[in-house]
């Protein structure tokens, strides 16, 4: 039963990942769509882009790394049950099925950077449709 404890902890750890990822590009395109006009800046553009690159390629490398400890983790009991020749119990082996990561590896890391690109996007051109504090 440990290892479904660890599956579950896996999987809870790559959802904060996901809330963490989501919060900051939240934030930074909130920020960008206040109409401020340090936001409206191609100097504040460029370095927010930078600064999210780099947050976005460290979210996904550590979401992907989860995965695969989820892949690598399921196997290996998968692989320990058939060895004893005991059947999963109905409870284990539904938790396994809705813990397991998606089958294809890129499948996430290609989710992620098609977010990235709309926020990377986003902080380009949301500034340009905010409204101006000063015009109201």
């Amino acid at each position: 039963m440990s290892e479904l404890s660890e599956l579950l902890t896996l999987a809870n750890m790559n959802n904060t990942y996901w809330t963490t990822f989501s919060a900051v590009a939240g934030a930074i395109l909130g920020y960008q769509i206040s109409g401020k006009e340090f936001s409206r800046r191609t100097l504040t553009k460029g370095l927010l882009t930078l600064v999210f690159v780099g947050f976005a390629i460290s979210n996904v490398t550590v979401i992907h790394n989860t995965d695969q400890a989820r892949r690598e983790l399921l196997a290996q009991v998968l692989l320990e049950r058939k060895a004893q020749n005991s059947a999963l119990t109905e409870h284990l082996e539904n938790a396994a099925r809705h813990e397991a990561p998606p089958k294809c590896v890129w499948t996430v890391p290609s989710i992620h950077i098609l977010l990235d690109l709309v926020v990377i996007a986003g902080i380009w051109i949301l500034p340009k449709y905010a409204v101006d504090p000063k015009a109201t």
